[in-house]
């Protein structure tokens, strides 16, 4: 394993200015210029269509590219996950390993120092205890690492577009903070294989999310989901760019509680090391 150090970056390091590709390739002029670029804008069929640059592209682009960070492909992740009371006193905590492959959204393994771990790839999800199987606890198992694979891979997840749409963005206030609000839905595949009218009783239930940028730097400081009558929030932190990469990634993640604004867990990212493979 080649050990990534996480030294800090200085913020202004880490939002590097993106150049407007019209300006820098210029822009059609002619008559046939105007003709190419309009070709251009034209559906290419039923699954390929040209799409315009959103808040979504200018936000990976600012963490260092998704491209550069899918490079990353598998890493392992020290974590240090630390519960936290009501009063803001810690009532427990404990380290573990989370391997992942950032070039598949469904590739997570988290890894206790008791010898339990979950696993998932692509639609299987297992749990294991002692090296033996528990079936018992997959569903647990599923759920955990739908929101830990989310969350390890925030936001660059997000850059997947057939899977995530940018239904808004909108200057908000939140917590006494201003905010610029980039409001997203997960797509559902079921739905297009639905033959006649949409019946309400069979519309999968849709998640949102919510990602809150700083107002100046447009770092991505909050996520918060929604599913159903479930939320959640979790705040980002502790922003490092990677040594011998240009991802730049948050290394802390607070969890809030039901009343969406108190700490009730933390989670460190303590060292992480690229893989092999």
């Amino acid at each position: 394993m080649e050990e990534l150090s996480l030294e800090e970056q200085s913020l202004k390091q880490q939002s590097p200015k993106v150049p407007d590709l019209q300006e820098k390739m210029g822009r059609p002029s002619t008559e046939a210029g105007e003709q190419e670029a309009a070709r251009r804008k034209k559906p290419l069929g039923m699954s390929m269509a040209i799409r315009e640059r959103d808040a979504i592209d200018r936000l990976l682009d600012r963490m260092g590219g998704r491209s550069r960070f899918e490079a990353l492909g598998k890493i392992r992740v020290l974590r240090l996950f630390r519960g936290i009371d009501r009063h803001g006193e810690r009532v427990f905590e404990h380290q573990f390993h989370h391997v992942l492959d950032v070039r598949r959204a469904r590739s997570d393994t988290v890894e206790w120092t008791l010898g339990d771990s979950y696993g998932r790839s692509g639609r299987r999800n297992w749990a294991r205890s002692a090296g033996l199987e528990r079936p018992d606890r997959e569903k647990q198992a599923k759920e955990l690492l739908e929101v830990w694979g989310l969350l390890a891979r925030f936001p660059f997840v997000f850059g997947d577009r057939t899977r995530f749409e940018l239904e808004s963005e909108q200057r908000v206030v939140l917590l006494g903070r201003s905010y610029i609000r980039l409001r997203l839905r997960e797509r559902s595949g079921d739905i297009s294989r639905l033959i006649g009218p949409r019946v309400p009783a069979l519309r999968p239930k849709e998640r949102r999310f919510d990602i809150y940028l700083e107002a100046e730097m447009g770092l991505p400081l909050l996520l918060e989901i929604r599913d159903g009558a479930r939320r959640m929030r979790v705040l980002f932190e502790d922003f490092r760019r990677l040594p011998g990469s240009s991802v730049t990634l948050p290394m802390g993640r607070i969890l809030l509680g039901a009343d969406m604004e108190s700490p009730r867990a933390t989670v460190k990212w303590k060292r992480v090391d690229q893989m092999r493979g």
